[in-house]
């Protein structure tokens, strides 16, 4: 099977990313929460240190920013599989 830029798309980048993810109808209050503990636990100097010696940068988006993010990526994702003929089986 040849690379993504073998077949065509030599500026094409996939970088790998962590999320949190909550079903749909979960109440903002707890959303809210979840959120503030992720993003104080990524202003910690222990994990924001765990993070770079991994190679890893902590963001802490707010969830509209993330939702918007994860919409990108689906599509962007989506359209070099559609373009490169990849199926899902």
């Amino acid at each position: 099977m040849p690379t993504v830029a073998e077949s065509g798309y030599p500026n094409y980048e996939f970088n790998l990313w962590n999320g949190l993810l909550v079903p749909a109808n979960t109440p903002r209050e707890i959303i809210t929460t979840i959120r503030n503990a992720v993003v104080t636990a990524l202003n910690s100097p222990e994990v924001r240190n765990r993070l770079l010696q991994t190679g890893s940068t902590g963001i802490g988006s707010r969830p509209e920013e993330f939702g918007a993010f994860l919409k990108t990526e689906v599509e962007s994702i989506a359209n070099v599989a559609k373009k490169l003929n990849l199926s899902g089986k």
